[in-house]
């Protein structure tokens, strides 16, 4: 465990979690909300009968879902500033050799 992590209690799907994590607490917040959307789900509520299991793989899909949509959206990025920068390249060469 590093110096600065810290012991984190919190309750989710009507089951207790205890992990040590380095995460401001506006990190955690945030973290916490997005599992919580991820499973669709509020803290405290009971999930009663659906399986840990299932819920569990639901929200790896999802998050496997954003990774893919986030990485689509780079790519189109990277391509997009490689060919700007190219093309803003050529500008300058083709200034350079007019001068």
């Amino acid at each position: 465990m590093a110096e600065d992590e810290r012991l984190v209690e919190i309750r989710m799907m009507g089951l207790d979690f205890s992990f040590y994590t380095d995460a401001s607490d506006v990190e955690l917040e945030e973290t916490i909300a997005l599992v919580q959307d991820l499973v669709g789900v509020e803290p405290d509520e009971n999930v009663g009968t659906i399986p840990m299991g299932k819920i569990a793989i639901l929200a790896c899909l999802n998050i496997a879902s954003r990774h893919v949509r986030l990485q689509r959206e780079f790519d189109q990025y990277r391509e997009d500033f490689e060919r700007r920068l190219s093309n803003l390249s050529n500008d300058i060469r083709a200034l350079i050799t007019e001068h």
